[in-house]
């Protein structure tokens, strides 16, 4: 009874042997395949990133834009100048997030939230209050210009 045992396995193990080769090289291609994949798909993110972060600096820079004007609206006003420095702020913070790569910002600004909550969550919100002013103008105006276009 042991003799056959001994035989049946030892004539399986050539067999599973090749099953093992079959299986090892199909584990490499799929290796190869998910290597190829994390390479692509962390590219596309990437690339998103990147463009993400132009479109983020335009905005801030619409905001300084934004800010200067209303600055120069308020001449003679004792908030003018203080306008006139958020609006430098800004647009050297849009400056910084076109130049630095989009891991050094969000380290820089990660930094910062940790090493003052209180004036960054008072800075996002008061960025996010311009933005969305600026965000309403500008839906006003197009409004404007549609109104216009259908009356002619």
């Amino acid at each position: 009874m042991n003799n056959a045992k001994k035989e049946t396995s030892a004539s399986e193990e050539p067999g599973s042997n090749g099953k093992f080769e079959a299986a090892s090289h199909l584990a490499s291609e799929a290796r190869g395949l998910a290597s190829e994949v994390t390479g692509s798909a962390q590219e596309l993110v990437r690339a998103e990133l990147e463009k993400r972060t132009v479109q983020g600096a335009e905005e801030l820079s619409e905001v300084a834009r934004a800010l200067r004007q209303s600055g120069q609206a308020l001449k003679g006003n004792r908030a003018a100048p203080y306008v006139q420095k958020a609006a430098d702020g800004i647009e050297h913070v849009a400056d910084y997030v076109r130049q630095a790569k989009p891991r050094d910002v969000l380290e820089t600004v990660s930094t910062f939230a940790k090493r003052d909550p209180v004036l960054f969550l008072s800075g996002a919100f008061a960025v996010g209050l311009l933005g969305s002013r600026f965000m309403k103008s500008g839906a006003n105006y197009a409004s404007i210009d549609e109104r216009a276009t259908v009356s002619k």
